[in-house]
C-alpha cells in the first residue's frame, strides 16, 4: 500500500481550522518572522501535521493547500515570507521551485532523497522511522525473534539495507534479505526467506508493496506463526502483529523546532534532519492467534488494537 493511499483514508474535518490564520504582518522587532505554509493535501496526517507546527511555533502562520489553490505558489511569493513550511512531498519540491533565498523546513515527506525533496536552503522531518529504532523496538517485545527477514529492492533500497544491517548488528540481530526489483517477484523472495526467518518485517518500498503483496506476507507469516511487522497502523488493523507509525502532529512539532533553530539565526545546511516521534500499535488478537504474550509493562504507552 502506498502511504498517500493511507493518508488520503483519513477524515479532513478539520481543515477549516488550518485555514483560519490571517495574512501574515510584516516582521516586526521581536517578532517571529512570516510564515508561508505550503501543504499537498487536505488528509488528516497532514492537518495533524500543520496543527502541531502551529501549536509549537505559536506565531502567525499563513496556510495553503495545493489540493485546493492553483496559484498557491502564487501566493506565497507575493507574501514573501521569511520562512517556508513544506507539508509533503508535492508542497517541498514546490517550494525549492522558489529558489534558495528562502530557508524551507519540510515534513510529512517519505525518503526524501527518492522523492527529490533537498537542497542547501531546504531542512526537514523525514516521515522514515529510522531501522535502529523500529529493530529495537522488535527486540524489546520479541527478544527470541534473532533473525529476522524482509524482501528488498536492489536497485532502491540497497543504502537503506546496509544501514539496517548495521542496526541488527549492534542489536546482535540478523537480517535475512532476499531481494526482488518488482511486486511480481515478491513471492518467490518471500517463499525463500520464510523457512530462515523468525519474524518478518514489511520495509516501506512502494516498488515491492502492494496490496496483494502484503497480504501475501500476512498468509504467510501467519501459517508459519512468525510475528509481523509492518510500517503503518492500517496494516496492524489488517493483521500485522506490530508497527511503528509516525506520530504526525509530532513531526509537526519538531518541524517548529527546525523553524525555531533558522529564526534564531542557523542555516539549513547547518542542521541535522530530525527523527520523527513515533507511536506503537500492537495487535492483541494477532498477538493471540501466535501464541505470543508480552512481558508485563512491555505495551505501556503503546496503541493496542483487538481486531
Amino acid at each position: 500500500m502506498r502511504l498517500r493511499a493511507v493518508l488520503r483514508g483519513a477524515a479532513t474535518a478539520t481543515l477549516s481550522a488550518l485555514l483560519a490564520s490571517g495574512p501574515a504582518a510584516p516582521a516586526q522587532a521581536g517578532t517571529k518572522p512570516r510564515v508561508s505554509a505550503l501543504v499537498s493535501q487536505s488528509a488528516a496526517p497532514y492537518q495533524r501535521a500543520l496543527v502541531g507546527f502551529k501549536r509549537a511555533w505559536d506565531g502567525p502562520v499563513q496556510t495553503h493547500i495545493i489540493e485546493f489553490e492553483d496559484d498557491a505558489l502564487e501566493k506565497v511569493r507575493a507574501e514573501r515570507p521569511e520562512l517556508i513550511l513544506a507539508v509533503g512531498v508535492k508542497a517541498a519540491k514546490l517550494a525549492q521551485t522558489l529558489g534558495g533565498e528562502v530557508p524551507v523546513v519540510y515534513c510529512m515527506v517519505l525518503d526524501p532523497k527518492a522523492n527529490g525533496v533537498g537542497g542547501p536552503n531546504l531542512v526537514g522531518v523525514p516521515l522514515e522511522i529510522p531501522a535502529q529504532v523500529q529493530l529495537s523496538e522488535l527486540k524489546r517485545l520479541l527478544p527470541e525473534a534473532r533473525k529476522v527477514g524482509l524482501v528488498f529492492n536492489p536497485s532502491r533500497s540497497s543504502a537503506d539495507l546496509v544501514a539496517a544491517q548495521a542496526a541488527a548488528q549492534r542489536l546482535a540481530l540478523s537480517l535475512v534479505a532476499e531481494p526482488a526489483s518488482c511486486a511480481s517477484q515478491f513471492p518467490e523472495a518471500l517463499q525463500r526467506l520464510v523457512p530462515r526467518s523468525q519474524a518478518l518485517w514489511l520495509v516501506a518500498d512502494p516498488t515491492v508493496v502492494t496490496q496483494d503483496t502484503f497480504r501475501l506476507m500476512l498468509e504467510s507469516a501467519m501459517a508459519n506463526r512468525l510475528p509481523l511487522l509492518a510500517f503503518n497502523d492500517e496494516f496492524v488493523r489488517r493483521g500485522a502483529l506490530l508497527a511503528l507509525t509516525p506520530d504526525f502532529e509530532g513531526v509537526g512539532v519538531e518541524a517548529a523546532r527546525l523553524a525555531r533553530e533558522l529564526a534564531a539565526g542557523k542555516k539549513p545546511a547547518e542542521l541535522s534532519p530530525a527523527e520523527p516521534k513515533w507511536s506503537l500499535v500492537v495487535n492483541l488478537a494477532t498477538a493471540k492467534a501466535l501464541g505470543i504474550s508480552f512481558a508485563a509493562g512491555a505495551l505501556k504507552g503503546a496503541v493496542q488494537v483487538q481486531e
